[in-house]
């Protein structure tokens, strides 16, 4: 029942989220696209964390992405807290993989922007806290009642990140996203070239966001020796904003 709530969340999100940016229509068209594509459906009824995960890394990318260029000091600080506290439960369902698949694409997008100071929003003071108690008083609750919880956190993050539990070839994910987002995946195809002319020579902002959230995310499970299918699904969700319009 989470992942079917989180399921059903992630699609209302996303359905808000491209009706801000291309009009309801596409809205409600992002809507329909995320909660039927074949990895939505796999996923949402697994008792798998994944999903909520994921739910947690776009509601965060969401806030990011809809900052407006000037908003009160309180409304700013009340938003990167938000953002904080989304990094810090991400952390809680798969260890870095939620804080990573928030920040890296963040930073990459503001370098690209010229924008380098806005990367210090992270360090807002009560994300920061929570992130903390995330990071460190969880695990240390857990240790004491489960010492042998280490043995298998160590193996399933460092572990893979290092190949010690197999490799996989770079290219393991081109596959699988064009599967994943069946039957919708001819649409985010026919989307591309128009996103990525405006994305890159005419500088939309909402375009380029939308292809560093992509690109960051695959190239960063393409680059672990250790893949699962479902590493790559935190980008997916770039690809139902393409597949709407």
């Amino acid at each position: 029942v989470p992942q079917a709530i989180a399921a059903l969340l992630l699609a209302i999100l996303m359905g808000v989220w491209c009706a801000r940016w291309y009009g309801r229509a596409a809205g409600w068209a992002a809507a329909f696209i995320q909660v039927t594509a074949m990895y939505v459906l796999t996923y949402g009824r697994k008792v798998d964390v994944d999903m909520t995960v994921w739910l947690f890394i776009t509601a965060a990318l969401f806030l990011i992405a809809h900052e407006p260029a000037v908003e009160t000091r309180g409304r700013r600080f009340l938003r990167w807290a938000g953002i904080g506290a989304l990094i810090a439960v991400s952390w809680l369902g798969k260890f870095h993989y939620g804080p990573v698949m928030i920040v890296a694409p963040t930073v990459i997008f503001y370098l690209i922007q010229k924008r380098p100071l806005h990367v210090f929003r992270f360090l807002n003071p009560v994300g920061l806290m929570l992130i903390a108690a995330a990071v460190c008083i969880w695990p240390w609750l857990v240790l004491k009642q489960l010492p042998g919880a280490w043995d298998l956190w160590y193996a399933e993050t460092v572990g893979r990140a290092t190949g010690n539990k197999g490799y996989d070839p770079v290219w393991y994910f081109v596959p699988v996203v064009l599967v994943a987002m069946l039957p919708w995946t001819s649409l985010a195809v026919a989307a591309i070239p128009s996103s990525w002319r405006r994305a890159w020579r005419e500088r939309d902002a909402h375009e380029r966001f939308l292809w560093v959230w992509f690109l960051t995310h695959f190239v960063i499970v393409s680059a672990q020796p250790n893949k699962h299918t479902h590493y790559v699904n935190s980008a997916l969700p770039a690809l139902t904003l393409l597949a709407a319009q």
